[in-house]
Formats: C-alpha cells, structure tokens, sequence
C-alpha cells in the first residue's frame, strides 16, 4: 500500500484536501484527531497536560481545553512548552498512526494518506512513499488563520513562526498543492492529485 504524507502550514487547506482524497475514495489518517482521542477525559495524557500546564487547561468535561493550551504553548517564544506537550502527545499518536495504516493495508486498499501537520518538523519523511504539502502565501495563511481562530495578527505570527519554513517543506515534498485562490480550484487540483494517486497505486499492485 503507498502510504503518502499530507502536510503544510496552519491554516493552509490541509483539511480540504485531505475531504477531497477521502470522497476519491483514499482514506486519511488525521493526526489531529488521532490527538483529540489521545486527550480524551480520563486519560493519561490529559492527567500529564494538566500536570504540566496546571488546572487552567482543564475543561468542564474533564479534557483539555484546547483554545487554553495553545494560548500558553504558542505565547512561550523559547518552544520550551510547545516540545514538552509533543512530548506527551506524539509517541501515542504515532503508535495509533501506525496501526490503523497496517489496519488500511489489511483491509486492501491501494493507497492511504496520513494528514500530519509536523511532518518536517519532526523529520518523518522517510515514513512515507511520497509527500504532498499544501502551501499557500504568508499573507494568505495570517488572514485565514485570523479569521478561522478568531485570534489577533500577534497570535497568528506567533503559531506560525513554531512550524518550519515553507520553503524547507516545498524542497522536500514530491507534489505542492497551492491554495491561494478559491476553494474550487483547490478542490480541482487535489481531485488530480488523487487520481494519480489512485493510478499509480494500481499499477504498483500490477
């Protein structure tokens, strides 16, 4: 089975690809979500995050107020805060990632994607057959960002500056997705995508 990473910056349609690959029939692993399961109330990992980051960081329901905790990880400039919730967070996503992809592989399928933001950052592209990254311009991706987190241009920066720089990422992905226009041409481009995907996947199993 090829097994393709989904990367790119915050806010740069990662998320609306990853809906197109998956109404092309690929199924997408979302490191996201595999992290919001990992933060479920009860768990080790949110007795740890709020260990660490203290009682403010906790929910109503007994989980981690996200919106808290990525004000005080991203305000931290040294990325000391940040490095210890990945920390926590990272080695149970990736075992997670890893048995739902030998899951997909079971199951048939010709090709799945792992949509994972830190995909450079945490240097795992030698996981993955191929890496598409989804890109867009810096002044694009503040005013998304801004208005898809309801945050201040400070904050934007600030989450921003904590992942690597776009042209580390466009070097050392197989396939760029641009996505400063509209949401059609994204979606356009990415059903390409995944027709070649699905293409080469076909003729990888012949």
């Amino acid at each position: 089975m090829l097994w393709i990473g989904l990367t790119g910056g915050i806010a740069s349609g990662k998320s609306s690809v990853a809906r197109v690959f998956v109404r092309m029939g690929i199924p997408v692993v979302s490191a996201d979500v595999l992290a919001h399961e990992v933060l479920q109330p009860g768990s080790e990992a949110v007795a740890r995050v709020i260990e660490l980051f203290g009682r403010s960081v906790r929910a109503k329901n007994g989980g981690i107020d996200r919106q808290r905790l990525g004000e005080i990880v991203f305000a931290d400039s040294t990325g000391a805060k940040l490095r210890a919730l990945e920390q926590i967070l990272h080695p149970q996503v990736r075992e997670r990632a890893d048995e739902l992809r030998k899951e997909l592989s079971r199951k048939g399928y010709g090709v799945a994607v792992y949509e994972v933001p830190l995909l450079f950052e945490k240097e795992m592209q030698g996981l993955f057959d191929k890496i598409v990254c989804v890109a867009v311009r810096p002044d694009v991706q503040v005013q998304r960002l801004i208005a898809r987190n309801h945050i201040s241009s400070v904050e934007a920066y600030q989450r921003i500056g904590k992942q690597a720089e776009l042209s580390m990422k466009l070097a050392g992905s197989d396939i760029v997705i641009w996505n400063n226009g509209q949401t059609s041409d994204l979606e356009r481009v990415a059903e390409s995508v995944a027709r070649d995907l699905l293409t080469n996947s076909k003729r990888r199993q012949g």
